[in-house]
């Protein structure tokens, strides 16, 4: 799971990539249309919105998760996600 794409969000999750996770088993959760289309892009699942909403994360599978990588904007936000 990858909260937020924007620049170290989107570089952890080419991480994930070389490191030989499978990218459609990824989800990446962001308020950004165009980061969630470049995720998709990628291979991703690509979930559009606010990643500290509760209810989006059990969407994305949260609670399913191996892990998070909390990459958000704004640090208030990082500590709600």
């Amino acid at each position: 799971l990858v909260l937020g794409y924007g620049g170290s969000g989107s570089t952890a999750a080419g991480e994930l990539l070389a490191q030989g996770i499978d990218a459609a088993k990824v989800v990446v959760v962001d308020r950004s249309e165009a980061s969630v289309r470049l995720a998709a892009d990628r291979g991703f699942t690509g979930l559009s919105g606010d990643a500290t909403s509760e209810d989006l994360l059990r969407v994305a599978g949260a609670e399913r998760a191996r892990a998070a990588v909390v990459a958000l904007d704004r640090d208030d936000a990082t500590v709600l996600a």
